[in-house]
């Protein structure tokens, strides 16, 4: 080159340096390579100012001609970087571009460039153009152009390119971008959220634009295939509208015909779980697609078509539609009318699961009609008949549209059955009898349906059996299911939201208005989110009126206190902009001067720690009341002890003589009660909205507080997670199970990180619990020096700090003191036979600490290594204790009165502890004996011992409300918080184990693992299972329930060591067991157990 830049890029904006890149950008070869560096360079950094003598005609002219003429990739590369630049930098080099027709050349070039960065690098510049005046360059180049490239370039830029689409569609829409739907459907199916929206809001644009003839039919299944999966309730809704759209079209209908939509995959897929608009439109195109109907036009009036395959259709809808009544009870009108169209095309089988529908149903004046036009095509009158359905229907009131239809089909009905003999009263031989074996003879004979089994009161008679205890080893499993059968033919209550709160996402956003009252004044009109407790009225409280504690709280994050040190940085910003979170610390750490508060409401004092949810479903007993305006609550500078968890009772006329049938045989013959898993799946479906669930409101979690033992563990530990813990734990829990396809919303939950050190877990981890285990934080752990994170050290922190609780010098539980301990020859830990129960001597500090520990353990679902009795928890529950269930050695001492004459009012143990006043010089003797067995019950399991555990339960419900563990037994709660024995079979190990990286099914080394498992002792398997999980216990339901699963992983030695050289290793924080693949089995064992025994109290092997 003839002109040399000047170093500084700065110096490089003037005539000079223009006139030698002018010169340059018309010499081919390396000098035209340089010179279009130099300027890309200039214009990144350019504006307005610096380029006010650029020559922009001129320089737009010669990188258009080059853009236009240049057959090297490099030259073009640097050309469209430059061009882009410019047009980022120059304001008037759009209009100049334009002009020149730079859009339309860089468009042919597109066909022809190899280079991807190329290719992105003109994307950029169209995008550009196209988003400054996207109806002028959808009108001329349209859109096809970017998602022709869409699928060679990288993600970032397949995001520009898709919102670029999104952005033209927005605003300028013709007929021909429906030929780009294909490609956009196809783009909706990318796993990229953002692409996913934008194609979405693309496809929405042009389909909402376009005429129906101008959508390409090849799309339908396409759609349907992303139907099944999507989580995108947008995207479902969406599609659903032009398969909508379609099906009303004859051609339309005829393509979805010919391949018929899996139905069942459509009904039961995520978003259709999720939104009930989405499985009203697919209900809605099922009907158009069936044949017509054989029924009356005030019944239907579609017009529907026959088409080769319709029959074919009906046959495979009728079975989902009879599932789908089962187990959802959304759209249960299209459902049935649906049902009745499919019935009267091909007579529906008469089963026991189509009858309870049908019972269920027949009560509504609007589903009525449908009701017996099922009944009427159904295969079996006789059974309808018995089933008690007709009459039913005949004390149903219908609309006048259907009325004389309705009474003239019913007289047809029975003029057709007149000859059947329906079960309407006891023969007198069943009606007197005294024996179940008689009556159960007759129930078998006689067939006896759910509806004879309550309306002939053959269920009152088995109850007055049962309950007179005349029942011996009678098999009653058949009354078990007649009692279930009603359950299912019975409406179940329903209660409406009035805030129509229909996915968790709209629950997260949700707020109330209360108006505040404090000692500083009065707030009205005060927002609260119903995902907070009231901890953050207490921070807001004090960041607003006390802000010296926000100096203080960040003068203690930044000393060198003790809780400074094992808590991770704090940002300061997420501190104030969070009052719980804020609140939280300066309780953690006792700010000087901060307030702890209280909330008064009516006759209810709310602490700290309640949830917002909850004070609101004490106070507001309906949602209407909920929704009617403000409640006024007073802020009261003091603690204040957690509300009583209220869960008001299930009512139900219709369900009560089942439910209380079940209760009879649940309670009196529990052998013989068994659980209906159906029964259990359909309660909780009924579960529609987030906020009736979360506030008590729903009848299905009425009823699982108030009948727990109808519903499964599984079940009723997922209601617990919901409605007793954090609202933010409750809708992610609500979302994974019941709202699958709902969007995330905003769920916040409060993590903190912690470092302790191993040498001093007593003393730093007891008051790490003291301090910050109570409320919201997610505390997670790790060992100071130690490389280990995640759930496998926090796992192993609450195992090891709880067991500390266990020592014997701590005096806090009843003792074996005969019993040797397998894994402790020091015999440190206390220990008896049914599990440890605290003495009345123990110190309340510490049963504190254990609540707070305990509970938040079962928040995050950690296991506490304390082999609790189950009794403990019956009595922190409030209910009675047998004195054999605590200390049976006692108990029976107490059966001998003689040989207690002689002892004083005393309690026996190692601590004296007066029974009653002056008690050590009361003599017991034959006047006073029963006083003294009275009062030593009362102190070891009864209201005096219950006073002494007052502080575990102060600690637990920091974190708990206690009544929410009322659902579950006291054994469950003992396993929930403890964890289950290592108990494994090889079918749990073929069932729970996960293997990849280089194992299968097939690999020898799994079949050695598995048998040498097997062969272990039991304490093996508990270092096995502490080595891989943190804790040598298993959570409820064992292997199975793990979570992550085990996995095991084939190791590969990072060094030319053999495999038989290397230990096997963990992964402690996923439960990932890596092994080396062992030449025998001998070594295998060594190894593993060398890995086991020698890092039990590290995490150093990864």
């Amino acid at each position: 080159m003839n002109f040399s830049f000047p170093s500084d890029p700065m110096n490089r904006y003037n005539a000079p340096s223009y006139r030698a890149i002018l010169k340059g950008l018309q010499t081919q070869g390396p000098s035209q390579v340089e010179v279009l560096q130099i300027l890309s360079e200039m214009l990144i950094f350019a504006n307005d100012s610096l380029l006010s003598e650029f020559p922009l005609n001129d320089v737009c002219k010669s990188l258009t001609l080059i853009a236009s003429t240049s057959q090297s990739e490099e030259v073009l590369l640097l050309c469209s970087q430059c061009i882009y630049s410019l047009l980022e930098a120059h304001q008037s080099a759009t209009k100049t571009m334009m002009r020149l027709r730079l859009v339309q050349i860089l468009t042919a070039r597109m066909q022809s460039v190899k280079s991807i960065a190329t290719i992105e690098n003109i994307l950029h510049v169209l995008s550009f153009f196209a988003t400054t005046s996207p109806e002028i360059f959808g009108e001329i180049l349209g859109i096809q152009i970017f998602l022709n490239a869409f699928p060679n370039i990288s993600k970032i830029e397949q995001r520009s390119c898709i919102s670029t689409v999104a952005t033209i569609t927005e605003r300028y829409v013709s007929e021909k971008f429906g030929e780009s739907l294909i490609t956009i459907v196809s783009i909706i199916n990318y796993p990229d959220n953002l692409i996913r929206q934008q194609a979405n809001s693309a496809f929405a644009s042009i389909t909402a634009s376009i005429s129906p003839q101008s959508i390409p039919k090849t799309i339908y299944l396409p759609m349907i295939e992303t139907l099944y999966t999507t989580t995108d309730l947008n995207v479902a809704l969406n599609f659903s509208k032009i398969l909508y759209r379609a099906v009303k079209d004859h051609s339309g209908l005829r393509i979805l015909l010919s391949q018929i939509p899996d139905f069942e995959k459509l009904l039961f897929s995520p978003c259709a779980k999720e939104n009930k608009d989405f499985c009203q439109q697919l209900l809605d195109i099922s009907q158009h697609m069936l044949p017509p109907p054989n029924l009356p036009r005030h019944l239907w009036t579609i017009k529907n078509r026959v088409y080769p395959t319709s029959h074919e259709f009906v046959a495979h809808l009728e079975p989902i539609l009879l599932k789908f009544l089962s187990e959802r009870p959304d759209c249960e009108q299209s459902a049935i009318m649906t049902l009745s169209g499919c019935a009267s095309i091909i007579p529906i089988k008469t089963t026991p699961e189509l009858l309870n529908i049908l019972l269920r149903l027949a009560k509504s004046s609007r589903r009525a009609p449908y009701v017996l036009s099922i009944a009427l095509n159904a295969t079996s009158k006789t059974d309808v008949l018995r089933s008690g359905l007709i009459e039913i229907l005949k004390g149903t009131s219908v609309g006048m549209n259907h009325k004389e239809w309705y009474k003239e089909r019913i007289k047809t009905f029975s003029s057709t059955t007149g000859n059947v003999q329906t079960t309407s009263s006891l023969p007198a031989s069943i009606a007197f009898s005294q024996t179940l074996d008689t009556i159960l003879e007759y129930i078998k004979s006689e067939n006896i349906m759910p509806y004879e089994f309550l309306h002939t009161n053959l269920i009152d008679k088995c109850a007055t059996i049962i309950r007179a205890g005349v029942v011996g080893n009678t098999d009653i499993s058949i009354l078990v299911k007649l009692a279930y059968g009603i359950l299912d033919f019975q409406p179940f209550p329903k209660v409406h939201d009035a805030f129509r709160v229909t996915n968790v996402s709209h629950f997260t956003k949700k707020t109330i208005v209360v108006n505040l009252s404090s000692p500083r004044g009065i707030v009205k009109d005060f927002n609260v989110s119903l995902m907070w407790d009231f901890m953050a009225l207490e921070g807001w409280y004090n960041l607003e009126y006390n802000s010296k504690t926000v100096t203080r709280l960040f003068d203690a994050l930044h000393s060198k206190s003790p809780l400074q040190r094992m808590i991770e940085k704090q940002k300061e910003n997420h501190i104030t902009d969070d009052p719980i979170r804020f609140a939280l610390l300066c309780r953690g750490f006792r700010v000087e001067k901060y307030v702890h508060c209280s909330f008064k409401c009516r006759n209810y004092i709310f602490s700290a720690y309640d949830q917002i949810s909850h004070a609101l479903a004490l106070l507001c007993p309906t949602p209407e009341s909920l929704a009617q305006g403000h409640l006024d609550f007073t802020l009261l500078e003091k603690e204040a002890p957690r509300s009583d968890f209220h869960v008001p009772n299930f009512e139900s006329d219709d369900m009560k003589k089942a439910l209380d049938f079940l209760f009879l045989i649940y309670t009196k013959l529990p052998s013989k009660f068994y659980l209906n898993q159906n029964f259990s799946h359909q309660t909780l479906t009924r579960m529609s909205s987030p906020l009736l669930t979360m506030f008590h409101y729903d009848p299905a979690v009425r009823l699982m507080y108030k009948h727990p033992f109808l519903f499964p563990f599984k079940d009723r530990k997922f209601i617990f997670r919901v409605i007793a813990l954090d609202p933010n734990i409750g809708i992610k829990e609500l979302r994974e199970r019941l709202f699958p396809g709902s969007e995330r919303g905003q769920i916040s939950q409060l993590h903190l990180h912690c470092t302790v050190d191993r040498a001093r877990l007593l003393d730093e981890g007891s008051f790490l619990i003291v301090r910050l285990g109570g409320g919201r934080f997610l505390t997670e752990f790790n060992f100071l020096n130690e490389i280990g994170f995640g759930d496998g050290p926090t796992q192993e922190f609450f195992a090891l700090l709880s067991r500390f609780y266990c020592l014997k010098e701590l005096k806090m539980w009843r003792d074996d003191f005969n019993y040797e301990n397998e894994k402790d020859s020091n015999n440190k830990y206390s220990w008896t036979d049914g599990g440890l129960f605290p003495q009345p001597s123990v110190d309340g500090s510490l049963l504190e600490e254990l609540g707070i520990l305990c509970s938040k353990a079962l928040i995050m679902e950690k296991i506490i290594d304390i082999p609790f009795n189950p009794a403990f928890f019956k009595l922190i529950m409030g209910l009675q204790v047998n004195l054999s269930e605590v200390d049976p050695m006692l108990a029976r001492s107490l059966t001998y009165k003689e040989g207690l004459y002689g002892l004083t009012f005393v309690y026996p143990g190692e601590k004296p502890i007066e029974l009653k006043p002056n008690g050590a010089n009361i003599t017991v003797n034959e006047t006073n004996v029963n006083e003294y067995i009275m009062l030593v019950t009362d102190f070891t399991c009864g209201k005096r011992m219950f006073e002494r555990v007052k502080p575990f339960i102060n600690g637990f419900e920091r974190n708990i409300p206690r009544g929410a563990l009322r659902i579950f037994s006291p054994e469950e709660i003992t396993k929930m918080v403890s964890g289950e024995d290592v108990k494994i079979t090889m079918q749990d190990l073929r069932d729970s184990v996960k293997l990849e990286h280089g194992y299968s099914n097939g690999s020898p080394e799994i079949e050695m693992l598995f048998n040498i498992i097997l062969e272990m002792s039991d304490k093996e398997k508990k270092l096995l299972t502490k080595f891989i999980t943190g804790c040598e216990r298993l959570p409820v339901g064992g292997l199975a329930s793990l979570e992550p699963k085990l996995t095991i992983a084939k190791r590969i030695s990072d060094t030319s060591d053999k495999p038989d050289n290397c230990l096997p290793s963990v992964m402690t924080c996923t439960n990932y067991f890596k092994m080396p693949p062992y030449s025998n089995p001998e070594i295998m064992k060594k190894k593993i157990i060398q890995a086991i025994y020698e890092c039990q109290d590290t995490f150093q092997l990864s």
